[in-house]
């Protein structure tokens, strides 16, 4: 049999698999490693684009500010950003206040970055919260911030991981069709149809969650 041939080659390397020693939910996420080290060494790695975190952010906006960053990263020859992580977005109280507040730091940075897609992950308790959030509710909220997304000129893109309440890719497809919605393809990306004006929302996939790498066709 003989082996598909793929087109698309353009790899995104994710947030973590250039941070250096560090890690999700793990304290400080920032990098320990020099913004201009990683950058050198993603594009001499062959990786068409990176994802930043949003505790690497500020403080590079303050080091180099978004244009100057921005520019550090295309002059490296790298052609895509992608910026993460939204967490929390169905909770309430002072955790939906930290969420809204990553969010708006995440959808000024991608305004100032040319991002178009913003990573977001299902409920973990790694990330503050223990009552699980009912199907209903968990898409009621999804929707609405793809609606805040798209208004903003960025879409999300869905993080299913083993340890959350989206635990599976067909888990992602469920949610993607909680209205029963058409689906509409678009390449190796999934969308569903939006139920609200600017909505689109993506299904990701995560190496380090043994679903694959993410090719990036724009």
């Amino acid at each position: 049999m003989t082996a598909p041939h793929i087109q698309n080659r353009q790899l995104l390397a994710t947030c973590w698999t250039w941070a250096g020693d560090a890690a999700p939910a793990r304290g400080d996420e920032r990098s320990p490693v020099s913004i201009h080290d990683r950058v050198a060494a993603v594009a001499a790695a062959g990786w068409s684009g990176v994802g930043l975190v949003h505790a690497d952010l500020l403080p590079l906006q303050d080091e180099l500010g978004y244009s100057g960053l921005r520019s550090l990263i295309t002059d490296a020859g790298l052609q895509h950003i992608e910026l993460e992580f939204i967490s929390n977005w169905w909770a309430t109280g002072e955790l939906r206040a930290a969420s809204d507040q990553v969010r708006r730091d995440l959808f000024t940075a991608a305004a100032e970055l040319g991002v178009t897609t913003i990573k977001v992950g299902a409920q973990l308790t790694a990330f503050g919260t223990s009552d699980l959030v009912g199907p209903e509710a968990f898409a009621e909220a999804f929707d609405a911030l793809a609606t805040d997304a798209g208004n903003h000129g960025v879409r999300v893109a869905l993080e299913p991981m083993p340890m959350s309440n989206l635990q599976t890719l067909q888990a992602g497809y469920r949610l993607r069709h909680w209205r029963g919605q058409p689906p509409r393809r678009t390449g190796r990306r999934h969308l569903a149809r939006p139920s609200r004006r600017h909505s689109e929302r993506v299904l990701a996939r995560h190496p380090a969650h043994g679903q694959g790498l993410r090719g990036r066709a724009r």
